[in-house]
């Protein structure tokens, strides 16, 4: 699940693609730092500027929350 500030242009959209993605700040947590969670979405999003954030989820979602990035979540940590 990609998660979007409510303001972004892609905030409305229920389906989206790996491409619709592609040209954006992508912000990890923590526990997804490692080797293979890099190589998984530097594949499939070639142009996005990833970076990883050493801090629990609901920091990385205040991030989401103010417009720096967006995130890739599993729906369970969502408040």
């Amino acid at each position: 699940m990609a998660v979007v500030p409510t303001s972004h242009r892609l905030a409305s959209q229920w389906d989206l693609r790996w491409r619709n993605l592609q040209t954006e700040i992508l912000l990890l947590w923590a526990a997804e730092k490692g080797e293979a969670c890099r190589e998984f979405f530097a594949a499939r999003l070639p142009g996005t500027s990833l970076r990883v954030f050493e801090a629990d989820s609901l920091t990385v979602l205040a991030f989401v929350r103010i417009g720096y990035c967006i995130t890739i979540s599993a729906g369970l940590i969502l408040p």
